[in-house]
């Protein structure tokens, strides 16, 4: 048995925009360290430039509406909303790993705010 090859295939260095280190020193401020957090995010784009403050700093950050997350969120809308007008209990289904327990919970706090 031929063991795996252990070598990185990293992508190629691309440096970051000008406006794309600026729209992160605009929130973090003007050091080094900034300019490397700009280079990182440039690299993997968690987001737009447009999103670059509410990425970073959790006091601007904007979350997205549940219906754009298409027609299947809308449905699952639709159905809570009238399990709460016909006063119908929800059950919370979960999973045990790590995102399954954290899941779990960020449901139970948020749909225990209208049930």
């Amino acid at each position: 048995m031929v063991p795996p090859s252990l070598s990185w295939c990293l992508p190629s260095f691309k440096p970051c925009p000008e406006t794309w280190r600026q729209a992160v020193v605009a929130v973090l401020g003007d050091d080094q360290w900034n300019t490397t957090v700009a280079q990182l995010l440039w690299q993997r784009q968690p987001c737009t430039l447009q999103e670059i403050p509410g990425f970073i700093n959790p006091l601007t950050y904007q979350p997205c509406p549940a219906l754009s997350f298409g027609e299947p969120m809308q449905r699952a809308v639709d159905r809570l909303q009238r399990a709460l007008a016909e006063g119908e209990k929800v059950a919370i289904w979960g999973d045990f790993d790590a995102d399954g327990v954290t899941a779990t919970a960020v449901l139970w706090e948020g749909l225990g705010q209208f049930f």
